[in-house]
């Protein structure tokens, strides 16, 4: 094309319209998603010195078929280990591989029970650099 800003306009809409940007998780990726998102929210409880009756939900769940990723809200809750009555919370955003590595997590929330684990344990904010989550043969299925 001659005419560069034509080109730029065409190049635009094309990416903007291409399948790379990322979309709402739909049947088997959802069901990957959410199974990924229970095993690091898992770890996560397993960094804080484990815990009983841990319930994960996914909230939100987005796919993005170019660089092959997933990108989840999700809500942990949990009870103590040894006083069940001590209930904990946290909530954030997971990014990671559809094969389950390269698993960071950002805490959007954090309940005062969390909050007091994490002074004690000397744990800083910001992103949680998780690594791989352990992923069963039978669930690699896309």
């Amino acid at each position: 094309m001659k005419n560069p800003v034509v080109w730029l306009v065409t190049m635009s809409f094309l990416l903007l319209s291409s399948p790379a940007i990322s979309s709402s998780c739909e049947d088997t990726k959802r069901d990957k998603a959410e199974f990924l998102s229970s095993k690091v929210g898992e770890m996560l409880v397993d960094k804080f010195g484990g815990g009983q009756d841990i319930r994960v939900q996914m909230t939100s769940c987005e796919f993005n078929s170019y660089t092959d990723t997933f990108k989840t809200q999700i809500e942990i809750r949990w009870n103590g280990t040894f006083f069940s009555s001590h209930h904990y919370g946290i909530d954030g955003e997971v990014r990671m591989k559809t094969d389950g590595s390269g698993v960071e997590f950002s805490q959007s929330y954090a309940s005062d029970s969390v909050k007091k684990l994490r002074f004690w344990q000397g744990v800083i904010g910001g992103a949680v650099i998780l690594g791989a989550v352990a992923v069963s043969a039978g669930s690699e299925k896309q």
